[in-house]
């Protein structure tokens, strides 16, 4: 039971990033999440060793969707003295969060950055990905 028990707490860490994300999603009519929330709700009530590897194979599949539609961009932007300017957003086909990072340093460096003037550049840039599973604020400077 305690195997059953740890695998339970391992699962819940690797969904809780995107909880909000399968409700959203079940709600809207989206199989894969209903199939995701129905066999978590099972297992929360039941655990077996079974249960645990279908979940684990529809995580998977949630995650590789994910990275197929791609994830949502946030971009704040700054004055140099620290005073809110503007923001803007962008869909990104990128993977780990460095990329992504790399991305939006890419756009500063050739002045195309979205929700701003084509040549605008001089700006702090505060970079978030709320869907991404390890999600953290970012600061080009």
């Amino acid at each position: 039971m305690a195997l059953l028990q740890a695998e339970m707490d391992a699962l819940v860490e690797r969904i809780k990033p995107h909880g909000a994300d399968i409700c959203k999603k079940a709600d809207d009519g989206n199989n894969l999440c209903k199939n995701i929330m129905s066999t978590y709700q099972m297992l929360r009530d039941r655990p077996e060793a079974g249960a645990f590897s279908i979940l684990e194979c529809m995580m998977d599949d949630y995650e590789k969707e994910q990275v197929t539609t791609g994830y949502n961009v946030k971009l704040t932007y700054f004055k140099s003295g620290g005073k809110y300017y503007s923001s803007g957003e962008y869909q990104t086909k990128k993977k780990d969060l460095d990329d992504i990072w790399d991305e939006v340093r890419h756009m500063r460096s050739i002045r195309h950055l979205p929700g701003l003037a084509e040549g605008c550049s001089e700006f702090i840039v505060l970079i978030e990905v709320p869907d991404h599973p390890h999600k953290h604020p970012h600061l080009i400077i």
